[in-house]
């Protein structure tokens, strides 16, 4: 299982459960995968995003990935998987 942890400076941590896997889209790296994930959302808040996350196999559900805060995949027994973090 992964949670999401994000780490913003006004709003604290936050920690969203993926489950079992993930798809980090980068907007830079994939931006067709990137506009086809947000196309329904409002360009403002997609203009402050880097990226998003797509989970939860079901619904789809997409994480934004916004500048400025920083972003963490954690395993379930809490150790860091991964930083996707910009960089």
């Amino acid at each position: 299982m992964f949670i999401l942890r994000r780490v913003d400076p006004e709003a604290g941590q936050i920690n969203t459960n993926l489950g079992d896997y993930y798809t980090l889209i980068l907007k830079e790296s994939h931006p067709k995968q990137f506009e086809k994930a947000v196309k329904h959302w409002d360009a403002d808040v997609v203009k402050k995003m880097y990226g998003a996350v797509v989970f939860d196999d079901d619904n789809e559900l997409i994480m934004p990935l916004y500048n400025g805060s920083q972003y963490y995949v954690m395993a379930s027994d809490g150790r860091t998987f991964d930083n996707v973090s910009p960089r």
